[in-house]
């Protein structure tokens, strides 16, 4: 075994060990539509020493470079239909319940994956090497700390609904917080960030009232 390879495994291996959470891009490429036959979609995992607050991450990640530290074929366990399945398309009979594969059949599947086996990781899935939508391929587990700003708001007819808004109720009020990291220079209606039921939500400047500056 080569000086070489043993370096990069023991520089992988304490890699894993002191992992806890890094930035995951999980790029997926098929070719269902361009070539005939084709039905599946393949993902490759790849880990990276990334350590921007994701958001930042994706904003920059289609014309910025990032390191890869390892990139893992994404593969999944079959069943005994699909098993037959792929015999039968294969023209082969390799195919046993249990046995693993590369072949996905959804973006849902590939994402239920995923997120099973990287359960405390934020993750960002790209299509063909590009992130086209922030908000339905970034994942964020990670918490971020939101900074109160030392002013607070009295909620007045409101008029947002979900049940993300529910503990925003008629004359409650709330700690008004800086704009998150996720929605730092998108073009927003004029606005307070406060907390909603998990998460930061937007009051308008008209649903509203500043009510009291807290002193430090």
């Amino acid at each position: 075994m080569s000086n070489i390879f043993l370096s990069q495994y023991f520089w992988l291996y304490l890699f894993k060990i002191n992992y806890k959470c890094m930035n995951i891009v999980v790029n997926i490429t098929s070719w269902v539509g361009i070539s005939g036959g084709a039905e599946h979609s393949y993902a490759k995992v790849r880990l990276t020493d990334n350590s921007d607050e994701i958001y930042v991450f994706a904003k920059n990640l289609n014309e910025s470079f990032y390191n890869i530290i390892q990139e893992i074929n994404l593969e999944r366990e079959i069943d005994e239909k699909e098993a037959s399945y792929l015999n039968k398309k294969d023209s082969c009979n390799v195919w046993r319940a249990g046995k693993k594969t590369e072949r996905f059949n959804s973006f849902e599947e590939i994402k239920d994956v995923v997120l099973k086996t990287y359960p405390n990781d934020d993750i960002i899935f790209t299509f063909n090497d590009t992130l086209q939508s922030i908000d339905l391929y970034v994942i964020k587990r990670t918490t971020e700390n939101y900074i109160k700003t030392g002013k607070q708001l009295k909620i007045c007819r409101f008029e947002g609904f979900s049940r993300e808004f529910a503990n925003l109720t008629e004359g409650s009020i709330h700690d008004i917080i800086k704009t998150p990291i996720r929605y730092q220079n998108q073009d927003l209606q004029p606005g307070y960030w406060v907390m909603g039921v998990t998460e930061p939500v937007l009051v308008l400047r008209r649903e509203c009232v500043i009510i009291e500056t807290i002193s430090a």
